[in-house]
């Protein structure tokens, strides 16, 4: 099995909206570039919110407090919906 490039994320994901979107990404991020994090927000519908982690390197969200309290409040809050 192979991964291909020929999907384009920042084409698709308006198509799902309005299934709410949190993004997290970190300015340091040596593999995906803060503004391609930015690019996929800015082409998402509502709702939406982005997240800047000051981590360095891909981060693992989930390992930070703070950013897996954000996490699950995000969860809750499409829950109660």
């Amino acid at each position: 099995m192979s991964l291909s490039n020929d999907h384009s994320s920042v084409d698709s994901i308006a198509n799902i909206a309005p299934t709410p979107i949190l993004v997290f990404h970190s300015p340091d991020d040596w593999l995906a570039p803060i503004d391609q994090g930015r690019a996929l927000f800015d082409a998402a519908g509502e709702p939406k919110e982005f997240v800047e982690v000051p981590v360095a390197g891909h981060p693992v969200v989930t390992l930070r407090p703070a950013e897996r309290e954000r996490l699950l409040r995000f969860f809750d809050e499409c829950l109660a919906e």
